[in-house]
């Protein structure tokens, strides 16, 4: 996640294709491959398309022309002449892992069981951080081959980026076990000589032992499965060994008191409750030291405006109280927008939190079944996914408390215009400071609903992760042979593919 994913690839491929930028692209996926033809094709969530072209795809995968992705895209499919060197591949950008918003990070996990070779993008600035080590160790899981690019390698001389490649390698043995290819990038110095080095590296083999390649990938995917298939077979195996009585005791001592659903319904709720009693100090913490910066800017603007506003008492106050809507409703959306990262960052701190929650519990309970049954089994790593924040709406109070301004006809505003600008200018301080109360409620209610939602998420998962370790070990005698069997089958299966 913004490690110069797009930059890469438009690198690659010698064109600037896809957007770049400082700002987020949406929870969007493109798909680019060769084609004799241009077509850029984008596909809508409803099942419809549409041809746009090129310099056009930014209005649809951009964070900054489609925010919270409003114009529901699911893909763009780039088809381009300039693929023609990579005819048998299909590049595909994803939004990234470890995007503090939930739609990037879950739509690149959808994908990511698809997917055959990853080249995980990473800043030689700050090489191999704890998210790094973790979004490996993930993806890994699904691609028969991984790389490990460092982006940004002309900030470095040679020496200094060969002892962080050296580093970054090593430290992945260590991690994951696993020898992942290292490579340096630059769009900027020595783009050439890196672009070859990765072409004969990572594309080169793939297009020219296609076909094998192929059946190599199928390969990997059917082994991760029947691995971890065998897993929970191997569990039911054991436990359907023993008596009722003895699956009875086993349960008792695999679920006992710290893994009971109640006990962990309670835990899940008491971080949620931790976590939102915190949440209201921190915004205000944030918001409320504008309050006064708010006030001198609006009453500023109040008297820069005032007298340019023609009509009757009646018209003016409601031009009064439009205008206070829109310029109360900027400033305090600009102080929000400035401290939105911050805001959610406690969502992705209270996502971590659950997820840290539920990982210990799947540790917990595997390290039980390796003592009961002698059987170590695997799982996906789970994170809980949250929504990112929205700004709410302002809300003005009338000019007048009284209907004072429908007996306009009165009040001649020659005469009572001076008086009625210091009766507005009034009501400004009152107005900021409900409106900066309110927004923080209302934040407040947002962010808290969202932290309730993650503990949902995590009550659910560890429910399911439950019923499915309960479900094996509950699988009866008359169950054995056949069990045996599919055992016995998905190990030779295993042995052919490895």
């Amino acid at each position: 996640f913004k490690a110069g994913k797009s930059s890469l690839i438009n690198s690659i491929i010698g064109k600037d294709v896809l957007p770049t930028g400082v700002i987020p692209v949406t929870a969007i996926i493109s798909r680019i491959f060769y084609s004799p033809v241009e077509q850029i094709i984008i596909n809508f969530l409803d099942g419809n398309k549409k041809e746009v072209k090129l310099s056009e795809l930014k209005e649809y995968i951009t964070e900054s022309l489609n925010p919270q992705n409003i114009k529901q895209v699911e893909s763009a499919d780039i088809a381009l002449p300039e693929m023609e060197k990579f005819e048998t591949i299909r590049l595909i950008d994803t939004p990234g892992l470890g995007s503090i918003f939930a739609n990037n990070t879950e739509t690149t996990q959808v994908w990511s069981p698809q997917t055959t070779i990853a080249l995980i993008v990473i800043s030689a600035e700050r090489p191999l951080s704890e998210e790094d080590k973790k979004l490996l160790d993930q993806i890994k899981k699904f691609s028969y081959k991984t790389y490990c690019i460092l982006t940004k390698a002309d900030l470095f001389d040679q020496k200094q980026l060969e002892e962080i490649k050296n580093f970054v390698h090593s430290s992945l043995q260590q991690i994951i076990g696993d020898d992942i290819p290292v490579l340096a990038y630059s769009i900027k110095q020595d783009t050439e000589t890196h672009k070859q080095k990765l072409y004969q590296t990572v594309f080169e083999p793939l297009i020219k032992n296609s076909t094998q390649e192929i059946n190599n990938i199928l390969n990997y995917k059917l082994l991760r499965a029947a691995l971890l298939t065998q897993n929970y077979l191997k569990i039911a195996l054991q436990a359907s060994i023993k008596s009722i009585d003895e699956q009875k005791q086993l349960k008792e001592k695999i679920f006992n008191s710290q893994t009971s659903a109640n006990f962990l319904y309670q835990q899940i709720q008491l971080i949620a409750s931790d976590l939102k009693t915190k949440v209201r100090p921190q915004i205000e913490q944030m918001l409320m030291p504008h309050k006064t910066e708010i006030q001198q800017i609006i009453s500023q603007d109040l008297k820069k405006n005032y007298y340019t506003w023609q009509g009757n008492l009646y018209k003016i106050s409601r031009t009064y109280e439009k205008w206070l809507k829109q310029t109360l409703s900027h400033q305090i959306k600009q102080i929000v927008s400035r401290y939105k990262p911050q805001m959610d960052e406690i969502l992705v701190n209270a996502a971590n939190r659950f997820s840290f929650f539920t990982e210990n519990f799947t540790q917990n309970l595997k390290k039980k079944i390796l003592d009961s049954l002698g059987v170590e089994i695997q799982t996906l790593q789970w994170q809980a996914q949250m929504k990112p924040l929205e700004s709410p709406d302002i809300s003005v109070y009338r000019a007048f408390d009284s209907n004072i301004d429908l007996l306009w006809f009165l009040f001649p505003m020659f005469i009572f215009k001076k008086l009625f600008y210091k009766q507005f200018a009034k009501q400004i301080p009152l107005e900021v400071e409900k409106n900066i109360y309110r927004t923080i409620s209302i934040l407040t209610g947002i962010v808290n609903a969202e932290i309730e939602k993650l503990a949902q998420q995590s009550i659910v998962y560890i429910n399911q992760y439950i019923d499915t370790i309960s479900k094996a070990l509950s699988i009866q005698q008359q169950k054995i042979d056949e069990l045996k069997n599919d055992l016995e089958e998905i190990e030779n299966f295993t042995k052919k593919l490895q």
